[in-house]
């Protein structure tokens, strides 16, 4: 494995996870008071735009991270339309 590769890999896995303690923090306390909701439907739009990309590029890995993405944003949107 090259270091193009690496390189790739540990953006991959940083941006898989960039999310994940927002998502369990508003899980655990369904607090989303001081989450702007603009910003986070920006970032899900984002990230179909990035994974469209990705499937017309045949990139697997673009595809699969921005779809990881969009899974935990999509659950931060939720509970802030929900709990506000």
């Amino acid at each position: 494995m090259n270091f193009v590769n690496l390189l790739g890999m540990a953006a991959a896995l940083l941006g898989m996870i960039t999310f994940l303690p927002q998502v369990i923090h508003c899980l655990k306390t369904k607090d989303t008071k001081s989450l702007s909701l603009v910003t986070y439907i920006i970032i899900l739009v984002n990230t179909v735009l990035w994974s469209t990309y990705g499937i017309l590029r045949q990139d697997f890995a673009i595809v699969l991270v921005n779809d990881f993405i969009f899974v935990n944003e999509g659950i931060i949107v939720f509970m802030k339309l929900k709990y506000g």
